[in-house]
This record gives structure tokens, sequence and C-alpha cells, in this order.
């Protein structure tokens, strides 16, 4: 896979402080599936966020930071900051498709141009295609002449 290509070189030119705190199983698996074909265009001394990485690279990446390279206190940090970003996105989330209204009848107004002659049934001219408003104003006039 590319991106663990990308990340394995990341890794070569980590520091070695850093380089120990990642387990050895999980940098030998990215190393095991690295692909073989591709061909990295890595830059030492330019930062990552510079560089054009994958987006799994950067996925990667930061699982890595996350759960491998910062403190315990960091990452209880992270933990809250993501805690709340759900609750705000599931807030939002019922906001915009609220159960509790789901059933209840929305107030719909309808203009009297829109009713037929015996304000039986709204008509609802947007959604009937052009022959089908003319088939209904040819069926109001022959009810027209009929009743007459």
């Amino acid at each position: 896979m590319e991106a663990f290509t990308e990340i394995d070189a990341i890794l070569k030119i980590m520091p070695k402080e850093l380089l120990d705190k990642i387990p050895l199983g999980f940098q030998n698996l990215i190393s095991n599936k690295k692909s073989l074909n591709y061909n990295l265009d890595l830059k030492p001394n330019i930062p990552i966020e510079n560089q054009k990485l994958k987006k799994e690279t950067k996925s990667i990446l930061s699982l890595i930071y996350r759960n491998y390279l910062i403190s315990s206190e960091e990452r209880k940090k992270l933990e809250l900051e993501d805690i709340e970003e759900l609750k705000r996105l599931e807030k939002e989330a019922r906001e915009k498709y609220n159960p509790d209204n789901i059933f209840k009848k929305k107030n719909k107004k309808f203009s009297s141009e829109n009713y037929d002659e015996n304000n039986q049934l709204p008509l609802d001219y947007s959604k009937l295609k052009w022959y089908q408003i003319l088939y209904n104003k040819i069926l109001k006039l022959s009810y027209k002449y009929k009743n007459r």
C-alpha cells in the first residue's frame, strides 16, 4: 500500500526517542505492507505538513501521534475534545432531523389558484409536467361548458 510506503519513509527519518515509542509490531506491519513499486518523493528538509502526502498517510500519522507519541494528559484532552465535537454534531443532527416532529402535521397553506373548481384537491403545478397541466386545463374548461 502506497500510504504505508510513505509512513515507512517518515519513520526512517524520525528521531530515535520518538521511534522507540511506536511498538515494533506496528513498525513491522508498516514495513511488510508497504508498496515496493511506489516511487516516493519525500524531502527530509521540508516539514511533514508541507509535503504532498496521501490522505491515508495523514490519517495513519494522526493515529500514530494520538496512540503512541503524545502524553496521557494530551490524550485525555483530545478525547474530551472528541466527545464535545460528537455532542455538537449529534445536537446539529437532532435539530435538523428532529424525531419528535417527524409525524406532526405541517401547516401547508395553499393559495386559491392551486385548487380546482370544486375546491376538492390542491393542484401543485410545479410537480406536474407541461402536458398534465394542459390536460387539467382542458378538463376544467369542459367541466365549465358542461355545467352551463
